[in-house]
């Protein structure tokens, strides 16, 4: 009765019926969710995270400006490179936070420093805004949020970020 079905070329073909099965429910759902990552549970989206509408998407005016070689004050067992990899695969969340705001804020723009600790074990124990231009405590509130999730590779001792600058300029 199945002779022959399990031929190479019909499991190739089986393969890809699946696949394509997958990739299709994949993308469903994504549209069906909004393309959002799961919630942290504070009302913040993790970075990557898509989300509400106007935020994060294509033909969004919105910059967050980073100055070359980011870190200002950094001292301890990371790098500063090590230090600005972890904040570039986690800027989207920085992003979300400066884009939520402004849609209710059409004028926001300015600067934030923040400062936060590295535990050995990459883990970040403190975090707090150093100076601000943007005045605006939701927004610094979230990117603080965000920041004590991140997880950084582990070192022999604690690390300082001393001064680390976020520069946003709203859309037109």
């Amino acid at each position: 009765m199945f002779e022959g079905l399990f031929q190479p070329m019909h499991l190739i073909m089986i393969f890809g019926v699946a696949l394509l099965a997958a990739i299709s429910t994949a993308l469903l759902m994504g549209l069906a969710w909004g393309c959002a990552a799961s919630s942290t549970g504070n009302g913040d989206r993790p970075a990557g995270g898509g989300g509400s509408p106007g935020i994060g998407e294509a033909g969004n005016d919105a910059q967050l400006l980073q100055p070359e070689g980011s870190v200002g004050d950094a001292d301890g067992s990371l790098s500063k490179e090590q230090i600005n990899k972890v904040v570039r695969a986690h800027i989207a969340g920085v992003k979300y936070c400066y884009e939520k705001e402004l849609q209710h804020k059409a004028g926001l723009s300015g600067g934030v420093d923040i400062f936060w600790v590295i535990q050995p074990d990459g883990a970040v124990s403190k975090s707090s805004v150093k100076s601000t231009t943007l005045s605006d405590a939701a927004v610094e509130g979230c990117i603080l949020r965000q920041v004590k999730q991140w997880q950084f590779p582990k070192a022999p001792g604690q690390t300082i970020v001393g001064r680390y600058p976020f520069i946003f300029k709203g859309g037109t």
